[in-house]
């Protein structure tokens, strides 16, 4: 059975067959359970703007990374948040039989001087990656190593 979201709009229960607006919720796609599951994982230390989920392909998640009190601590945020994302998008593809080819983590932070914010961790993660890596928060140090492809920013490093 699907998890279930989101209602229609009032005028789509309308246009239905006439029975109460409150009757009728769509189905969550697998992109809209990603982008629940992980923003609950990620909590206070960003925001989820984008999830991308097609059948068979690329499971992209883009997130916006809290800014905390010192630098060393907006790391750990964005070192933080790939592991909570991960741990939500296995979670989830799980429940729905792992129908993808890889991830990609898109981590934006607006960097001292910038206007919008730049994207600062870029990470790739094959489906054979993601099925053996254990996310967990403990393993924080480590959260870009288990990654097929990584491209860190130099000021989020370390």
């Amino acid at each position: 059975s699907a998890p279930w979201t989101q209602p229609l709009s009032r005028r789509q229960a309308r246009a239905s067959s006439g029975t109460s607006p409150d009757a009728y919720w769509l189905p969550a796609s697998v992109a809209d359970r990603i982008r629940a599951a992980a923003q609950d994982e990620l909590g206070p230390l960003g925001e989820v703007t984008a999830v991308q989920a097609e059948p068979g392909g690329r499971v992209t998640v883009t997130w916006e990374i809290t800014e905390a009190a010192t630098t060393g601590l907006t790391k750990n945020y964005a070192k933080l948040g790939v592991l909570r994302i991960m741990s939500a998008v296995k979670q989830v593809e799980a429940g729905v039989g792992d129908d993808y080819r890889d991830v990609r983590l898109l981590g934006r932070f607006r960097l001292p001087g910038g206007s919008e914010p730049a994207t600062v961790v870029r990470l790739r993660f094959a489906k054979s990656t993601v099925q053996r890596t254990d996310f967990i928060d403990t393993r924080y140090l480590e959260a870009y190593e288990p990654a097929d492809a990584a491209t860190i920013q130099q000021a989020h490093r370390g």
